[in-house]
This record gives structure tokens, C-alpha cells and sequence, in this order.
């Protein structure tokens, strides 16, 4: 149950990172050569590192609640819950620092 948990918040997490990287692209109109690219590499970094601990949030907080002697089910969907919550504020963060590496870049 740990690895399912683990595997359906890390996709919903890269679902919601491309659903939020097209605010990204909404942001960095008016940037292009460098400061464009280095914000994008930036989010995309940002996107698949943040995806990787949602993932493992969500692996440990199913073990735990398991070990807690909770329902299977809700053992499985609270964490996922979590995660995907963790995920969308994540990834608006991720939208931020590439903007701030957008307009560094673009100073330059």
C-alpha cells in the first residue's frame, strides 16, 4: 500500500506541475533568451526534486497511519490528500523562484 500511495501522489503531483507551469508561462511573458530559459530549467528542477519528497511524504505517511492501526483505505487517501495540498502550494512556490531567477537573469 506504501509504494501504491507513494506512486499515485508523485503522478498527481506531475499532473499538477504541468497544470501550474502554464501560470508559469503566463509569468514570464515578456522574458525570452536566457532569463526565460534559466526560470523554466529552474521550475522544472524545482518541479521533479518536490515531486520526489510529495512521493515520500506520502510512502511514510501511509506506514504510519498502517502502523496506527487506522482503515487501509484512509490510510491511503489521507496521505495522497496531503500531498496533493503540499504539491499545489509547492509548485506556486516553484512559480515564484523562477520569476526571481527570471529577473535576476534578466538584470544581467
Amino acid at each position: 500500500m506504501n509504494i501504491l500511495s507513494a506512486v499515485i501522489s508523485t503522478v498527481l503531483s506531475l499532473v499538477i506541475a504541468a497544470i501550474v507551469g502554464f501560470f508559469l508561462l503566463i509569468a514570464l511573458n515578456g522574458f525570452y533568451g536566457k532569463a526565460g530559459d534559466y526560470a523554466i530549467y529552474t521550475y522544472i528542477a524545482w518541479v521533479l526534486i518536490g515531486s520526489l519528497i510529495i512521493g515520500a511524504i506520502s510512502f511514510f505517511g501511509t506506514g504510519f497511519l498502517i502502523k496506527r492501526s487506522f482503515n487501509t483505505a484512509l490510510s491511503v487517501i489521507i496521505p495522497i490528500i496531503v500531498s496533493v495540498v503540499l504539491a499545489v502550494g509547492g509548485h506556486f512556490v516553484g512559480i515564484i523562484v523562477a520569476a526571481i531567477v527570471a529577473q535576476e537573469m534578466w538584470k544581467k
